[in-house]
């Protein structure tokens, strides 16, 4: 169940980030709110990431930026577990414009 929750969720996230309704910068400030809280493991978010939200197209490549660096922004200077890969794929994201 986890699995299609999941796929759900890229799926969403997909659709929305195509159609323009989706706001990446709130949406990255609730996902490091849940990571505070110790609602989301890292580590699956990452596996979400490489594995349906990653390299769709141009577009979802920018919003996935736009998360992800709202994301560092909130989360600040704590530390988490995982950390280092998210941010590689961040720096890829960057450097992939």
């Amino acid at each position: 169940p986890a699995k299609e929750i999941k796929d759900y969720a890229a799926s969403l996230w997909m659709e929305q980030v195509q159609y323009g309704w989706l706001d990446n910068v709130r949406l990255g400030k609730l996902i490091a709110r849940l990571l505070h809280t110790k609602w989301l493991p890292l580590k699956r978010f990452i596996d979400l990431i490489e594995t349906n939200m990653l390299n769709i197209s141009t577009l979802h490549n920018h919003a996935l930026e736009d998360l992800l660096q709202t994301f560092f922004t909130a989360i600040g200077e704590k530390k988490f577990t995982n950390l280092k890969k998210l941010k590689e794929i961040f720096a890829e994201l960057q450097t992939n414009h």
